[in-house]
């Protein structure tokens, strides 16, 4: 009887195990399903005042018909100039602006699975002050995607962002100072628009730089100072370039008289990470925690704009 008793158990345990490994799967087919998703390409977008860019929006989904989206914003900072939408693709639609959103709708005859552009907006930076800002392309409700039914699907919304003026500016630094080469990192959180670089002075010097370059496998650009004319803070390049939001970028610098420095090894900002990993000062002393005291910008700084 003890004998039964014990192969019994056993059959029923081993049943158990092969149900929750039946289980075990059946949970990781659901989870492992695609993932509907409306975003922006680029995510992320940077012009200076009055000037204008493309950014589109994009759907990447499964048996979908069509949908409409409510995106909010802030009009201080962004305007939507215009709407294309991808008739090629979705016959069916239209948009209406407000002054901080955007209501459209696209539809198609057929069914869709896979990645699709919706359209593309225009957008325009109308920050006049010439000030930095940002804002974020926000979904709100009723945004929806629609099946071949008319019934709404689960949906991931990506927001957007873009920047007017961006800067990466480091603030103000400190003494003691000395000039000399600095080299290290620079790591972005925000695409830049980029052809001045400003050094901060210490007071009652003429703290510059007196050579730029940035580069990495994608970028290689240079600058040399035109000496103390105007506003001699700043050096520029030749033509705009963009620092782009994740990219790392190499940096050398070499500076005269006496720029504010942060005497740290690495330096976050508003809009991304600098690092030092080799000073050699004037004196040829070797170190790994100066920072120059700088901004990256697409516009010249006046001395006065930062005092």
């Amino acid at each position: 009887m003890n004998v039964k008793i014990v192969q019994t158990c056993s059959l029923l345990l081993v049943f158990g195990t092969m149900l929750l490994s039946m289980l075990s799967v059946i949970t990781v087919s659901v989870a492992a399903a695609p993932e509907n998703e409306v975003y922006f390409k680029p995510l992320d977008v940077s012009v200076r005042c009055c000037e204008y860019v493309e950014v589109e929006l994009w759907v990447n989904a499964t048996n979908i018909q069509g949908g409409q989206i409510n995106l909010t914003y802030n009009p201080n900072c962004v305007n939507i100039t215009n709407w294309a939408r991808n008739t090629a693709v979705f016959s069916m639609g239209g948009w209406t602006h407000y002054e901080s959103r955007v209501w459209n709708t696209f539809a198609t005859q057929d069914s869709l699975s896979g990645e699709y552009r919706i359209g593309t907006f225009t957008l325009q930076c109308v920050n006049a002050r010439g000030e930095s800002c940002e804002t974020s392309f926000k979904f709100v409700t009723p945004s929806k995607l629609f099946d071949h039914t008319g019934k709404s699907v689960v949906v991931t919304w990506t927001e957007g962002t873009f920047g007017c003026n961006r800067t990466l500016d480091t603030g103000q630094g400190t003494y003691p100072s000395i000039s000399g080469t600095h080299n290290g990192t620079i790591t972005p959180n925000r695409t830049i628009e980029v052809q001045t670089l400003y050094t901060y002075p210490c007071a009652g010097t003429g703290g510059h730089t007196e050579y730029a370059r940035i580069w990495n496998l994608t970028l290689d650009v240079n600058a040399t100072w035109e000496g103390y004319e105007e506003d001699w803070h700043n050096i520029t390049f030749d033509a705009p370039f963009s620092l782009v939001a994740g990219e790392t970028y190499y940096y050398t610098l070499k500076t005269g008289s006496y720029p504010q420095i942060h005497h740290v090894s690495e330096l976050p900002t508003a809009t991304g990470w600098i690092n030092c990993t080799r000073f050699v000062d004037a004196a040829g002393r070797v170190s790994n925690n100066w920072i120059p005291a700088i901004m990256l910008c697409r516009d010249e700084i006046r001395g006065t704009d930062v005092e």
